[in-house]
């Protein structure tokens, strides 16, 4: 299966983006995304997590939540985390993870993330590229085969 990564080469006003193509269904796909259970599954970086209503509250450490809500496109193939908190990272407050699907006939579901506000501009940029560039294939894996990145 198919996997790219695109950001480092783009202008600087670019968002990080990454796109896969993978066996897994949509309602597979959707369910890795919008699920916090599941997203713990291939984003592991995190020690606690739980959904309080429409939020999700993941922990790193002692550090503070990375709190961000989930929602879903009117045409259901697009998931968007509005992140609000994030003590780790305050420069992605205000950002927004987003990712697009679609199937692709027999080959399965094309899948397009990219981090709206993720940009050069931001000083956290290099060091999220280097992680979503971790997180991604983590991502692949699980919607291949349900198993993530466990470190």
């Amino acid at each position: 299966m198919e996997m790219t990564s695109r950001g480092a080469d783009v202008a600087s006003t670019s968002d990080y983006t990454y796109a896969m193509t993978v066996t897994a269904s949509i309602n597979t796909v959707r369910s890795a995304l919008s699920d916090d259970s599941e997203i713990a599954e291939w984003w592991p970086i995190f020690s606690q997590h739980k959904r309080v209503g429409d939020e999700f509250h993941f922990v790193m450490g002692d550090m503070g939540p990375l709190v961000f809500s989930v929602s879903a496109k009117a045409d259901a193939m697009t998931i968007e985390w509005h992140v609000s908190q994030c003590a780790v990272l305050p420069d992605w407050v205000g950002t927004t993870p987003t990712f697009e699907f679609h199937e692709i006939g027999d080959a399965g579901t094309q899948v397009t993330f990219q981090h709206v506000g993720l940009n050069p501009e931001v000083e956290c940029f290099e060091q999220c590229f280097v992680g979503w560039n971790k997180y991604m294939p983590s991502l692949f894996a699980y919607l291949q085969a349900s198993i993530g990145d466990s470190k």
